[in-house]
């Protein structure tokens, strides 16, 4: 499947023959204000429709906690702490790696400490990781950190296999994004890029 068409055409399939599916919507990079957010939480609302808001503990502002606090079907998963790419040189983003990882857990505390201080009981305690990488000797060490749950894009590794039951979406519908946030109001090609995992911690 690689666009809105064949999307449609396969949901289309899918009704013809009585079937339903679940979906989760999930929306990454929240934490600042941007007009895009906030059309985003009024179309979950208008349509009662639940929405995962994986949100940036540093990037977040008083605004965007009051809005998000304010919208009874959203919840709260976390994003990372920073946002920031600790990659080396010439290799793909990541913030979940590329450095000691006593440091990258004590991060994962603190921001959870500051999401659950923001939205208490909102905040699922699930980790979604910047540009969907974490380094894989990081996922044993999750339940420490406070996690029951693992959303990440791609195919699971051994690793998260061993440590996960699984719980899988086969859509990732893509918008453009603005250089501080939120999707942009119009959705740019295709509708999905493999498969993302959102998964219990054992």
């Amino acid at each position: 499947m690689t666009g809105w068409r064949e999307l449609e055409a396969a949901l289309d399939a899918c009704a013809a023959r009585g079937e339903a599916i679940r979906l989760w919507w999930r929306d990454d990079d929240a934490g600042r204000e941007h007009p895009a957010l906030e059309r985003l939480i009024e179309l979950a609302e208008r349509r009662d429709l639940p929405l995962a808001l994986a949100v940036v503990p540093l990037w977040l502002e008083p605004p965007v906690q009051a809005l998000i606090a304010a919208s009874a079907g959203t919840t709260v998963l976390q994003h990372g702490f920073a946002h920031a790419d600790h990659a080396p040189p010439g290799a793909k983003s990541v913030e979940l790696g590329g450095r000691d990882l006593a440091t990258v857990t004590d991060e994962l505390r603190a921001g959870r400490a500051l999401l659950i201080d923001a939205f208490g009981a909102t905040c699922l305690a699930v980790l979604v990781p910047p540009w969907n990488r974490l380094d894989p000797g990081l996922i044993e060490r999750l339940t420490e950190c406070g996690f029951a749950g693992l959303s990440t894009f791609g195919r699971r590794s051994a690793a998260c296999r061993a440590a996960t039951a699984s719980g899988r979406a086969s859509s990732r519908p893509v918008r453009c994004r603005s250089s501080t946030s939120a999707s942009s109001s119009r959705p740019t090609s295709s509708a999905s890029r493999s498969r993302y995992s959102a998964s219990p911690m054992s």
